[in-house]
């Protein structure tokens, strides 16, 4: 996902949601700021200061966030938040801190709503299937009831001998 799209996901969900607070919101959008802010920096090799209220704040804004993709229901727009904001701060780290612990934050909430998703897309088959075999289960070919009356002949004259 290009930087652009993660901004715009972002900015979306900020805007128009109703799981986190306005002081949560707040956080995510000074996190967002602080993590953009470094990527810009480095694009444009600019020397990136790591310190330990960066480290603090960004830590403490994805265990919100991640709390709420364990506790919270998950819809469209929440996904598609997580997966933007997850991508964000896993490539932020990769390229900065190499830290595990933001590391493994990010793939338990990217994998978790990619299981989300599978789950929904499978249900919806699932339900397709139902529909379609509710549809086809009064019907029956003719040829099988030729075959049944046939089978029925046969078991009579098998019991003759």
């Amino acid at each position: 996902m290009e930087f652009n799209e993660i901004k715009k996901n972002i900015d979306e969900f900020v805007e128009d949601q109703e799981t986190f607070s306005i002081e949560q919101c707040e956080t995510i959008q000074k996190c967002f700021k602080l993590v953009s802010d470094d990527i810009h920096k480095m694009i444009d090799d600019e020397n990136i200061e790591q310190n330990k209220n960066t480290y603090d704040k960004v830590l403490n804004t994805m265990l919100m966030v991640s709390s709420s993709v364990l506790n919270g229901p998950i819809d469209n727009s929440f996904s598609k938040f997580i997966s933007s904001f997850s991508e964000l701060i896993y490539n932020w780290n990769e390229n900065l801190w190499k830290d595990e612990v933001f590391k493994h934050i990010c793939l338990y909430m990217s994998r978790n709503t990619e299981l989300r998703n599978t789950i929904l897309e499978t249900v919806t088959v699932i339900k397709d299937v139902e529909d379609r075999m509710r549809d086809l289960s009064s019907w029956a070919p003719p040829a099988y009831e030729v075959s049944k009356e046939y089978f029925e002949l046969l078991l009579e004259e098998n019991d003759e001998i």
